[in-house]
């Protein structure tokens, strides 16, 4: 379904993201993202009506899981996630799934490791 405003769009990366680790079997899990209105919604910390089809379906995913949280971080603290949404769909493609990681996120994902450990 192409979406109609970007806040949709998140709903609809998140939800397919959720899709992902369940099938993968994950049952404990932490989403981030750099969109503070979904967290607040899904936190239970703002309402917005047009929004509830897919806040309810964010709560349904959720439910599969045993625990499953949703933080906000900063943009800039989430640098290979900008990468990827910035990076270029391939031609005639609504969308594009990763089995391995791509190319344009390699560095800034071992930026990010090093700074967990330092």
């Amino acid at each position: 379904k192409q979406q109609c405003n970007a806040l949709e769009s998140e709903f609809q990366a998140l939800i397919i993201s959720m899709q992902n680790c369940w099938s993968k079997g994950y049952t404990r899990v932490c989403f981030e993202g750099d969109n503070k209105e979904v967290e607040e919604l899904l936190n239970g910390n703002k309402l917005n009506f047009g929004m509830f089809n897919w806040i309810r379906e964010v709560r349904i995913w959720r439910s599969r899981f045993t625990d499953c949280q949703f933080r906000w971080c900063h943009r800039s603290s989430n640098v290979p996630a900008d990468l990827l949404a910035k990076h270029q769909i391939p031609f005639n493609s609504s969308f594009y799934f990763h089995n391995l990681v791509p190319h344009v996120m390699t560095n800034a994902l071992h930026s990010d490791f090093s700074n967990l450990i330092i």
